[in-house]
């Protein structure tokens, strides 16, 4: 069974963020305004990676579960996670608990 990680094991600092799209005056789609949630303390779960090839260059790809001891209201598959710089892309987002706690399945960007 899932559970919330103890403060100790909280060892990385990230922020979830977002860019939201909205509408301007010409009814065309643009990025809004940078949705910024944290930071909070997580711990970073690697659950292993892949390699591929893809228009004849290699691709790789590295999965990371992310435990936040706390729950974060707002975090969708549509967000990603921020660890200094790294980006992770949000794949899946589970409540642990009622709202006790989150685990984020995430895949790095540019691996």
């Amino acid at each position: 069974m899932a559970r919330a990680p103890s403060g100790g094991e909280c060892d990385r600092l990230i922020t979830i963020e977002s860019t939201p799209e909205t509408q301007n005056s010409s009814g065309e789609m643009v990025p809004g305004v940078p949705v910024v949630l944290g930071p909070v303390w997580a711990k970073k779960v690697p659950l292993g990676g892949d390699e591929g090839v893809a228009a004849r260059q290699i691709q790789a790809t590295a999965a990371y579960r992310w435990e936040l001891r706390h729950w974060v209201p707002g975090v969708t598959p549509k967000m990603w996670v921020n660890e200094l710089g790294v980006l992770f892309d949000i794949n899946e987002v589970k409540e642990i608990g009622r709202r006790a706690s989150l685990h984020l399945g995430t895949t790095q960007r540019g691996v």
